[in-house]
This record gives C-alpha cells, structure tokens and sequence, in this order.
C-alpha cells in the first residue's frame, strides 16, 4: 500500500476514492492533520492514480469525478 497524496478536504479525498474504486483500483483514506490521506493497495495501479490525480486536482469538480 502506497500513500498517493493528502487532500486538505475530505469531500475531494472521498470524490477521488469513488473515482479510482469505480475504476476497480483499491484503496483507502486515512485522516491525518494534514487532511484526508489517500492510500492506493496495488503497486501496479499508481501510475494511473498519479495520472488520474493532476486531472482532479486540475479539475475536482469536473463531471467524471461527481
């Protein structure tokens, strides 16, 4: 399990959760002080996650993500 990155608000953390287990990859939040840490299980699945995050950070609010 790899930690993906933090985001300051929990709602956008879970949007992306939903995201990527639509997409059959696994994984998980944890709250931290920072905010909400998302966590990816597989290996083999971060470099779509990591690709798939600066499309929602650039864009949270874009419709596949809702």
């Amino acid at each position: 399990m790899r930690h993906l990155v933090t985001l300051p608000r929990r709602d956008h953390a879970e949007r992306f959760q939903d995201f990527l287990i639509a997409r059959g990859k696994k994984c998980s939040l944890d709250e931290d002080a920072a905010g909400s840490a998302v966590w990816v299980h597989d290996d083999d699945d971060l470099p779509f996650a990591r690709e798939e995050l600066a499309k929602f950070q650039a864009n949270p609010d874009a419709e596949e993500y809702i």
